[in-house]
C-alpha cells in the first residue's frame, strides 16, 4: 500500500501532494479501498468485494465499480498535477464479480490538456479477468504542470 512518505517523494509539489494525500485518505476512510502504486504512468488500487456491495442478481452494484474507477482515475490525473472534478465518463460492464473476490483498478492519464484531461481505468478481479473498463474527461480547475 502506497504511504504518505512515498508521496512526499515521488511529488515535489506541495499541491500535487495534497491533493493526492487528501484523496487517498478520503479513499481508504470513506470506501475501504487501497492504493497499491501512485505515479504519472499509472496508478493501481483496491476494494474488496463484501456482502453489503451485492445487489438482488448476487453481484456486485455496479455504482462500486464506478467509484473505484473513478477514484483511481482521479488519483492519475493529479498525479499529473491536474486538479478538477470528473466531466464524463462512459463505463462498460464486461464481466460479474462475487462476494470474496477483489476489484483491481488500473487507471492512467491518456492526455493532460490545459483544461480537459482525459484518463482511462481497468477493472480486473484477483485473477486478472476485465470486470469493467472506463474512459474519463476531467475538467482543470487548476494546474501545477509546467508548460
Amino acid at each position: 500500500m502506497v504511504d504518505t512518505k512515498a508521496i512526499e517523494e515521488a511529488f515535489a509539489d506541495p499541491a500535487t501532494r495534497e491533493h493526492i494525500l487528501f484523496a487517498l485518505h478520503h479513499a481508504q476512510e470513506k470506501f475501504h479501498m487501497k492504493f497499491l502504486e501512485i505515479s504519472k504512468e499509472r496508478t493501481v488500487a483496491s476494494l474488496p468485494v463484501t456482502e453489503d456491495q451485492i445487489n438482488a442478481f448476487g453481484i456486485p452494484y455496479g455504482a462500486f465499480l464506478f467509484n473505484l474507477a473513478d477514484l483511481t482515475a482521479g488519483v492519475a490525473y493529479l498525479a499529473w498535477g491536474g486538479f478538477g472534478p470528473t466531466l464524463n465518463c462512459n463505463i462498460n460492464f464486461i464481466s460479474a464479480s462475487h462476494p470474496g473476490d477483489t476489484f483491481i483498478c488500473t487507471a492512467s492519464l491518456l492526455r493532460h490538456g490545459h483544461k480537459i484531461s482525459f484518463a482511462k481505468a481497468d477493472i480486473t478481479n484477483q485473477d486478472g479477468a476485465l470486470l469493467a473498463s472506463a474512459e474519463f474527461s476531467f475538467y482543470t480547475l487548476e494546474s501545477s504542470r509546467k508548460g
